[in-house]
C-alpha cells in the first residue's frame, strides 16, 4: 500500500496567523482566548491543550512537556514555548487559582477538562463574528491552528535544516509528512527568494 503524506487534505483549510491574531482578540471569556494561543503558537493538537497541566508547565526553561496522542499511542515530549504564551499560561493559572495536579481547561464533567466539542462550538461562534466560520471551503475547527502554526514556520525559516525542527515539534514520524506543508510556497514568497538569491 503506498502512503500519501498529506496532513491537511485540504491545502486551504489552515488559520493564517493573522486570523489567529483576531479570534484570539475577539475572544470574550478568558479561556477562550487562551486556548486558541495554545492551539496557534504550539501547534499542538486540540486533546493535547486540553490535557495540559500546571505541573506539565516548565517554568525554569520556558517549555511545556505535551502528553502527545497519536494513533492510540500516548507519549510525552518537552518543546520550548514562546515568552508571551508563557506569560499569558501563569497570568491564568495565577488569577484561576489552578493547583499544580488541576487542568488548565478544568471544567466540572466526566473527563475534568473542557471537550473538543465544546472548543468547536466556541471557534464557530467567533469565527462567524469574524466571517471566518467557512475556511477553505470547510466549517473552522481547532485543527486549522495546527496546520496554520506549520504553514508559517516554514515560510519563515532561514535555512531547510530547520524543516526537521519543524518534524520534531509537530512529532511526524515520517519527515515527508512535513515536508508536504513546503506547498505552501506561493508565487509571491518564490519570487522573494529568488530575488535574495542573487543579492551581494
Amino acid at each position: 500500500m503506498v502512503r500519501t503524506y498529506n496532513p491537511m487534505g485540504n491545502i486551504e483549510s489552515y488559520i493564517t496567523k493573522e486570523q489567529a491574531d483576531d479570534l484570539i482578540a475577539i475572544a470574550g471569556v478568558e479561556w477562550h482566548g487562551l486556548i486558541m494561543l495554545l492551539l496557534s503558537r504550539s501547534g499542538r493538537r486540540i486533546t493535547e491543550v486540553l490535557l495540559l497541566k500546571c505541573s506539565d508547565i516548565k517554568w525554569d526553561n520556558n517549555s511545556i512537556k505535551w502528553n502527545i496522542l497519536k494513533k492510540k499511542k500516548a507519549t510525552t515530549k518537552i518543546l520550548p514555548q514562546d515568552d508571551h504564551t508563557l506569560s499569558v499560561l501563569k497570568t491564568f493559572i495565577i488569577n484561576n487559582n489552578i493547583d499544580a495536579d488541576e487542568y488548565i481547561f478544568k471544567s466540572y464533567g466526566k473527563t475534568g477538562h473542557y471537550t473538543r466539542a465544546r472548543v468547536n462550538a466556541i471557534m464557530l461562534s467567533y469565527g462567524k463574528q469574524l466571517g471566518l466560520d467557512n475556511i477553505g471551503g470547510e466549517k473552522i475547527h481547532p485543527h486549522m491552528f495546527r496546520h496554520g502554526f506549520a504553514i508559517h514556520f516554514v515560510k519563515n525559516m532561514k535555512r531547510p535544516d530547520q524543516l526537521f525542527q519543524l518534524q520534531k515539534i509537530m512529532q511526524h514520524a515520517d519527515i515527508r509528512e512535513t515536508m508536504w506543508y513546503l506547498d505552501h510556497f506561493g508565487q509571491t514568497e518564490i519570487r522573494e527568494m529568488m530575488e535574495q538569491m542573487w543579492k551581494d
